[in-house]
């Protein structure tokens, strides 16, 4: 996907940026080792804590571009 062609506020295309770069940095990265990251980092201890983080991103992420709209 390229950035080019997103319009998006400066912060969310920041973010966006910084989100294909973790990608392309991570995306061979073993699942074991990732969690191992998110354990170290944010104290996250398994794939549920995991789930329940990205889903609560998600919505305040959606809350914030609603509100910017």
């Amino acid at each position: 996907m390229s950035t080019k062609r997103l319009i998006l506020p400066n912060p969310y295309r920041a973010w966006f940026i910084a989100n294909e770069s973790h990608r392309q940095d991570y995306s061979e990265t073993p699942i074991n080792e990732l969690l191992a990251y998110a354990k170290r980092l944010y104290g996250l201890k398994d794939l549920d804590v995991v789930r329940e983080r990205r889903k609560a991103h998600k919505q305040q992420r959606t809350a914030r571009w609603a509100e910017a709209s």
